[in-house]
């Protein structure tokens, strides 16, 4: 399959993506976000948790911020041609950020 050919397949869905406010590389920080929601779920403190996903990740403290930001937004639910759409993230397995 070509670029073209896989372009031309999968249009529609990245269009809706960028539409809801996706960027392209956002698939690379889900699991970063996923991370970072499961910290917070344990009530640790965003500081500290951006500090370690900076290291871990090998990403700026404010991409971290950024990257949290519009994932946290990517959550909630949007319409598009009157059928609705979730892009909630599933649950992974529990990480404990050490």
């Amino acid at each position: 399959m070509t670029v073209y050919e896989a372009l031309k397949l999968c249009g529609g869905i990245i269009e809706k993506l960028e539409d809801a406010g996706a960027k392209p590389s956002d698939h690379k920080y889900v699991r970063l976000f996923e991370d970072y929601q499961n910290a917070r779920k344990r009530g640790e403190k965003v500081s500290y948790i951006v500090a370690i996903l900076a290291e871990r990740y090998n990403v700026s403290e404010r991409n971290i911020y950024d990257i949290v930001k519009r994932l946290g937004r990517l959550q909630k639910r949007f319409t598009t041609n009157g059928r609705r759409y979730a892009t909630e993230l599933t649950e992974m397995d529990y990480i404990r950020i050490e």
